[in-house]
């Protein structure tokens, strides 16, 4: 079954409308990606690594990915983390932290807009709970705030910088 988006404008108002995952040329219109950061009492990040055959492939990376037609934001960052780790975040304390908005210029595709909703969920759960989704993860680990960077700083991380600098200026 194909996956579908919600279409918005620049000020995230719907247009009623809908597009299939990867047939947006030219649709000149935004639809929702969410970014998962779980973070635990200690202080620590979930990460999980990409799968080889993915873009930037074992790259490490926080949880995320679009949100389906007719799902709110936290609903689609709920489904998202359970996706790639196996781990129900419906009774975890959840924050919408910031939205960046984004343009793609596909060439002669056209252009398309997402609106990144960052998302912080806070959880205690070990690591070996992590199921791993075939095709999308392939290792976890909960990192330090210093071991982030680190991974960032040998570009062995996948999140644009402006999505890391808004979890590392975070107060939650």
């Amino acid at each position: 079954m194909a996956e579908l988006w919600d279409l918005y404008d620049e000020n995230r108002n719907p247009l009623g409308r809908t597009v299939e995952r990867g047939k947006h040329d030219g649709c000149a219109a935004w639809h929702t990606v969410v970014i998962v950061v779980v973070k635990n009492s200690n202080g620590e990040f979930l990460i999980t690594r990409r799968a080889p055959e993915k873009p930037f492939g074992d790259r490490w990376e926080f949880t995320g990915g679009s949100v389906i037609a007719g799902e709110t934001s936290e609903a689609g960052a709920i489904r998202e983390a359970f996706e790639e780790t196996g781990i129900d975040h419906t009774s975890s304390k959840r924050t919408l932290i910031k939205t960046i908005k984004k343009i793609w210029n596909d060439g002669a595709k056209g252009w398309h807009g997402d609106f990144d909703d960052i998302w912080l969920f806070e959880a205690d759960f070990p690591i070996e709970n992590i199921v791993l989704q075939k095709g999308e993860t392939t290792d976890a680990r909960w990192v330090s705030r210093n071991q982030l960077i680190e991974l960032i700083e040998k570009d062995d991380f996948f999140n644009m910088k402006n999505i890391i600098a808004t979890v590392l200026e975070s107060k939650e």
